[in-house]
């Protein structure tokens, strides 16, 4: 859903990229698959505003526009914040490049 729309955002003219959270896993021994209640990675849409001289943040599947805070991953607590890595936010404009936006 979140291609449709910036693909529908672009197509009337407006720029629009589609940004992702990229995490790395965590740091392990052995390799294991994610376990099946894994959540997928956090994607959205952001539409460049002239007037506001920024980039708005928008989550067509979510039904929100401009609350940022919405679309951050939230922080593990206890044990898992001690292994937490960082977190990368990256845009992918309609040219294909792409952009760190963290």
């Amino acid at each position: 859903l979140q291609l449709l729309f910036a693909a529908l955002c672009r197509a009337v003219g407006w720029s629009a990229r589609v940004v992702a959270v990229l995490s790395p896993p965590p740091k392990q021994r052995r390799p294991e698959p994610p376990p099946a209640d894994a959540s997928p990675p956090r994607v959205w849409v952001e539409v460049r505003s002239e007037a506001l001289g920024r980039w708005v943040p928008v989550d067509a599947w979510a039904d929100t526009v401009d609350e940022p805070r919405g679309f951050e991953p939230e922080l593990p607590k206890g044990k898992a914040a001690a292994q937490q890595c960082l977190t990368y936010v990256v845009g992918v404009d309609e040219r294909g490049v792409f952009t760190d936006v963290t």
